[in-house]
């Protein structure tokens, strides 16, 4: 797929949760498909971070509520 062609598909895309890539903004600057690379791998770690931030929290929920025994 040609440079251009990458970078509309990824100014279009939409994550399961409707969010679009971090930092599209710099999508259009991109030079290289290395670089549009590099903007998709900070968005999947982004999305990593938040996993575990959201079970960490359901976590320490089920502990307060005395659940975590079970």
């Amino acid at each position: 797929m040609d440079i251009e062609k990458v970078k509309k598909e990824m100014t279009d895309y939409r994550d399961l949760i409707g969010g679009s890539l971090l930092d599209s903004s710099d999508i259009e600057i991109c030079e290289t498909k290395e670089e549009l690379a590099e903007i998709i791998d900070k968005h999947n770690d982004h999305l990593e971070g938040v996993l575990n931030d959201t079970q960490s929290a359901l976590s320490r929920f089920k502990i307060k509520l005395g659940l975590s025994e079970f």
